[in-house]
């Protein structure tokens, strides 16, 4: 959803609920010089950024999409449920395209690109390098996979290494646990400087990557911010907050 800046401005100061010549007394007062209009605007992309990090998957109801097409969506573009998208997977045979979960709507095709690539790592596993504007997989699955992920692991943590252990046991069970580990689809994200890459388990070396969804970081474009419908209130609360931390409470007296 594309709002202007006015409009998050306007939003914010309904929410602050106090007259804006006040309001603008306020900030001068807690930070002279500053107006409150620039200053919701300077906080914008980290509130966004934040909501997004931690609102549930559930309420992000817009996303950026790769899909097999080697098509890229920046921004955010209106897609179902992950729930629906497994489905609808399951009756295309998994040969998805952004355009099979509603129009293109206002954010467009602004480019076109291969998918990333796969590398094999040995042993089920492999790894890709995230688009420069993830900040939160949404959905990811495998041409091998039956059903995708929309949840990843945390780097380095117990699940993890387990999942990366090698079982040396020598009897038929032991074998087939060893083996069920490594089959079963995961994912992780891996952050090396300014790059991140998503760390892929249970796949063969032949698979192909299907689906790639995230959420994109927010950024300002031509005073215009693009912010999944489904949270752009959790958005506007949240500055709202970081304003009132700045300005401080009203004094009534």
């Amino acid at each position: 959803m594309i709002l202007t800046i006015s409009e998050i401005t306007d939003r914010v100061y309904a929410l602050l609920d106090e007259n804006r010549e006040l309001l603008e007394d306020r900030v001068e007062y807690a930070d002279p010089g500053t107006q409150l209009g620039p200053l919701i605007k300077a906080l914008l992309p980290e509130a966004a950024r934040k909501t997004l990090l931690e609102v549930p998957l559930s309420q992000i109801d817009e996303c950026a999409v790769m899909d097999p097409l080697g098509v890229k969506t920046d921004g955010v573009q209106p897609l179902n449920t992950t729930d629906d998208r497994a489905r609808a997977g399951a009756l295309t045979g998994g040969n998805l395209s952004g355009g099979n979960f509603g129009d293109l709507g206002t954010s467009g095709i602004v480019g076109s690109e291969e998918l990333p690539a796969v590398k094999w790592l040995g042993g089920n596993r492999g790894y890709l390098s995230l688009p420069d504007n993830f900040l939160r997989l949404v959905w990811f699955r495998m041409s091998d996979w039956e059903e995708g992920v929309s949840v990843a692991m945390e780097y380095n943590s117990a699940t993890m290494a387990l999942r990366n252990r090698l079982r040396n046991g020598t009897t038929g069970n032991s074998r087939i646990a060893a083996d069920y580990h490594y089959r079963r689809p995961a994912v992780a994200i891996r952050t090396r400087g300014r790059k991140k890459e998503l760390l892929i388990f249970g796949i063969s070396e032949e698979a192909r990557l299907m689906e790639l969804d995230y959420v994109a970081l927010p950024t300002i474009e031509k005073e215009t911010i693009n912010i999944p419908a489904g949270v752009v209130h959790d958005v506007c609360c949240r500055l709202a907050d970081m304003v009132k931390a700045i300005i401080g409470p009203r004094n009534w007296s």
